[in-house]
């Protein structure tokens, strides 16, 4: 008599059983994504149906790099919202031009927060003091604005590295279908960037 319940056997549970433990196999799922994006984003011939990729996940990428964007400010003093340019199209990160003295004496709480917590820890403390020293490095100098033009490109490509990262080792996911649609999330931020210009123009 068939077993109902966690035992009984099902599409997901197969699929699952296949793919643990494989990297090949989220490899070949990433492989097989970046065919499914490419003609999406590569021109707009490919018709609506393979636009609607483009149109979902261009949200998502706009939401990543104006989140990028306005982290880098928190991070080094100026308060920061991300938001959609519900106007012009995209995005914008509303953010203060002048820096915070409280949003500064957090971060730098935070710092002797570290040193105090690892202060029987040489080398932690080492790494807390060379930390402080090149966030004061960039925050008091012009390196501050090309870090925040910087970080709306490179936050969308960090949160594409940890997609793909999951897609192909699978780290941490349910099911085999996550790892399909991380390597496509993944694989479609590095392509949005690559037609995006990032070298050429750093700062849309």
């Amino acid at each position: 008599e068939p077993q109902a319940g966690p035992q009984a056997d099902d599409p997901i549970r197969h699929l699952d059983r296949v793919t643990a433990g494989y990297g090949a196999w989220g490899f070949a799922f990433a492989i097989l994504t970046l065919l499914m994006t490419l003609p999406a984003i590569a021109n707009s011939r490919s018709g609506f149906f393979l636009a609607l990729p483009n149109l979902a996940l261009g949200g998502m990428s706009t939401l990543v790099h104006e989140m990028g964007h306005s982290l880098f400010a928190w991070l080094f003093g100026c308060w920061s919202v991300p938001a959609f340019d519900l106007r012009y199209g995209g995005g914008v990160a509303l953010t203060s031009p002048r820096q915070s003295t409280a949003i500064l004496a957090c971060v730098y709480a935070g710092f002797v927060g570290m040193a105090w917590v690892s202060r029987r820890n040489t080398l932690a403390l080492a790494t807390a003091a060379v930390l402080a020293g090149l966030h004061a490095g960039i925050a008091f100098t012009g390196w501050r604005n090309i870090g925040f033009f910087s970080m709306g490109h490179g936050g969308e490509l960090l949160f594409a590295a940890l997609a793909l990262y999951r897609g192909v080792a699978g780290k941490d996911t349910a099911h085999g279908l996550e790892r399909l649609a991380y390597a496509g999330v993944g694989w479609f931020m590095v392509l949005h960037n690559r037609s995006a210009g990032v070298v050429t123009n750093p700062t849309i």
